[in-house]
């Protein structure tokens, strides 16, 4: 019976192909007008691609799964995985450090050279971080890069109401919901996001992290935990002067 990282990186796996027979599935549904179910089965391929991003980096051993006293840093609890808010807040920082380092990614892909000089690491750098101004930028500039960015999350903000809104039949004070009543537009960007993350995470999980990277991970991850513990130590003996 498989245990530890191998069991971790085997419920990664399974997640992940979950997630793409999810959407899958979805799609068909959507293709017979069934809207509200196929937008719900979007949203669970969105949980279980949390999922697998969380077991993913746990088999790696960039993390600790814990079953109590998280920091989540460098442990999370296997808990919180039963947890849809914790999931879809996973999938919201994952896309968010993806579209604020995107430039940086950019820059890198289709790069094949394992080693580089000096000199052209220092030119890698100065495009990735003119290009990162350029989109920080388009970013908060309010055009269209802007409210696409801005539309991308505050549907991940509402993705359990539109899931149940997708399952379920409710009502309002003067009218019955029934899951068709999300718009065919609104199951499109469900379902289009779902299958941005669901794509990304399964390419993902498909490789083993560098040893290189993965030191830099943990290294980082530790440093960030305490600074984190000494700032929530400084805060709480403020407070109680």
């Amino acid at each position: 019976m498989p245990s530890g990282r191998h069991l971790y990186r085997l419920v990664s796996a399974a997640a992940a192909a979950n997630a793409r027979q999810l959407i899958r599935d979805a799609r068909n549904l959507k293709s017979i007008g069934s809207r509200g179910h196929a937008c719900s089965l979007a949203i669970l391929s969105i949980e279980e691609s949390a999922k697998a991003l969380v077991y993913y980096t746990a088999s790696e051993g960039v993390y600790r799964l814990v079953e109590k006293n998280p920091n989540y840093v460098t442990t999370y609890r296997k808990k919180d995985l039963l947890d849809h808010r914790f999931k879809h807040a996973i999938v919201s920082a994952f896309l968010a450090d993806w579209m604020f380092y995107l430039p940086f990614y950019s820059i890198l892909e289709g790069k094949r050279k394992d080693t580089f000089r000096r000199s052209e690491v220092e030119q890698l750098l100065q495009k990735a971080i003119h290009s990162h101004r350029r989109h920080r930028i388009e970013l908060s500039s309010g055009g269209k890069a802007t409210q696409e960015l801005n539309k991308m999350f505050s549907l991940l903000e509402s993705l359990n109401d539109k899931k149940n809104r997708g399952l379920y039949v409710d009502h309002t004070d003067c009218a019955l919901l029934r899951p068709n009543g999300l718009s065919a537009k609104e199951t499109q960007h469900v379902l289009s996001i779902a299958e941005m993350v669901t794509q990304m995470v399964s390419e993902i999980v498909r490789v083993s992290i560098a040893p290189e990277q993965k030191r830099i991970l943990v290294d980082e991850a530790r440093r960030l935990a305490q600074q984190l513990k000494r700032l929530k130590s400084h805060t709480e003996k403020e407070s109680s002067k």
